[in-house]
């Protein structure tokens, strides 16, 4: 090891130690280092000097922020967190946070000291250092859904402090629930639906599972948030559905493929692409936006949608497109393209899931608001309401039905049995059929 690290000569020959502040800590002290002269201009006698000098600038800079912050950004050093915590045994320091604790007391009493001790020990977990280890370790999940749960879980924070995960009531979280329900919505001005209340109190409820797995809620203990929604006696269970959505016409979906040709700047052909696949396919819109030519099978009377990547297992799966004006679609899409290449080139993925969707998407959605004054009945989805519907009218058997949607059949011999069978004569059938339902647009 260097004699000369974590000091640094001054221009008059003296030496000064450097104390690199933690990252976990710069946030609350505003500094990246601290610098402190060691009296001496000899470089042995500095380096001898200069772990004392660092312990004592330790000490100081643990004293001059808020105890219980000071506690907290202690106790993540044990848990890697998303920004990337050091992680340090507790043997090692216990002995420090004593003399801490300590000092603490002379200077902020007794209580600040306890819950300093507790904190920084992990006999105490806060709520930020449970959020931030629980979003690390949820490896299953898209980037989107970690914002929406560290969203969730921040605005309650907000709201009853960062308090300990024990300390956190039934009576609390009846009180929060009964706050977000009252409260408007930054983006609407409205109350918040039931859908989205739901799903904050499943997020909270979700996040004390995983706390007691890990042991720091008791088993044998209902979380605070456990069926918080259930509807007390004798009053009425409230709807959960957001809005009316419906399937959407073909009147109302050449109209909006008009709006598009005609109102946007960067998407025109892409947006009037996209809308007319989706009402023949029933795909999802991100999955039409993320095909790729190798995806594409063109045959003399049918083309294939070939999906080989999806969320689930039933998501993979062949679509075959016997409308005319859709294979035209995806015919002029495959010209000169090379099998890896996108068929929307110019959709650059972007948003937090880096999806190719997000900002056509975006556009799209814009114009159906400010163009249709129902514009709340329906949606992009809403193809995709309007292809299952038409699958219900044709009288489709359910297997094939839940196939083409990509949807998991609730037959055993379907989802075990059958595995690795590309049912490719029976969905064909279906299309025509599904077809003379829906029309050209």
């Amino acid at each position: 090891m260097s004699i000369r690290k974590n000091l640094r000569q001054r221009t008059g020959g003296g030496w000064a130690v450097v104390f690199y502040v933690p990252h976990h800590l710069r946030k609350l002290l505003g500094k990246r280092e601290i610098v402190r002269g060691l009296g001496t201009k000899d470089l042995r006698e500095a380096n001898r000097r200069k772990t004392a000098k660092l312990a004592e600038i330790y000490r100081e800079a643990m004293l001059s922020v808020d105890p219980v912050q000071m506690g907290i950004q202690e106790a993540k050093r044990y848990h890697p967190s998303p920004d990337g915590y050091e992680t340090l045994g507790e043997a090692a320091y216990t002995e420090q946070f004593i003399e801490q604790a300590e000092k603490l007391e002379k200077t902020h009493g007794l209580e600040k000291a306890k819950l300093f001790y507790e904190v920084a020990t992990h006999q105490k977990l806060p709520l930020s250092v449970a959020r931030d280890l629980w979003i690390s370790e949820a490896d299953g999940v898209t980037q989107k859904t970690r914002n929406k749960y560290h969203q969730a879980l921040t605005e309650f924070i907000d709201w009853v402090g960062d308090l300990s995960v024990t300390d956190v009531t039934r009576r609390r979280a009846m009180d929060y629930l009964d706050h977000i329900r009252q409260r408007p919505s930054e983006r609407t001005g409205k109350p918040l639906s039931v859908k989205s209340v739901e799903q904050r109190m499943i997020i909270l409820s979700s996040l004390y599972s995983f706390l007691r797995h890990r042991g720091f809620w008791p088993v044998e203990k209902n979380s605070p948030f456990h069926k918080a929604m259930a509807s007390a006696p004798g009053k009425k269970k409230p709807s959960r559905i957001a809005r009316d959505v419906r399937p959407i016409t073909k009147e109302e979906l050449r109209a909006w493929i008009r709006v598009v040709e005609e109102k946007s700047t960067k998407w025109k052909q892409e947006g009037a692409d996209l809308l007319t696949l989706l009402w023949h396919t029933g795909c999802r819109a991100g999955e039409i936006c993320e095909l790729s030519r190798h995806n594409i099978e063109i045959e003399e009377e049918v083309t294939w949608i070939c999906l080989d990547a999806a969320k689930t297992e039933s998501g993979v799966r062949s679509i075959p497109v016997v409308s005319p004006q859709a294979q035209a679609i995806l015919k002029r899409l495959c010209e000169g393209l090379k099998d890896e290449s996108p068929l929307f080139p110019r959709m650059e993925p972007a948003g937090p899931d880096n999806k190719r969707y997000h900002n056509c998407g975006k556009a799209l959605n814009k114009l159906r608001r400010e163009n249709f004054p129902d514009q709340e009945e329906f949606d992009v989805h809403s193809m995709r309401r309007r292809f299952s519907a038409a699958c219900e009218d044709a009288g489709i058997d359910e297997i094939v039905w839940d196939t083409l949607m990509g949807h998991a059949s609730g037959r055993l011999a379907k989802k075990v049995y059958n595995r690795r069978h590309d049912p490719r004569k029976r969905t064909l059938e279906a299309m025509r059929l599904v077809w003379q339902e829906l029309g050209e647009v």
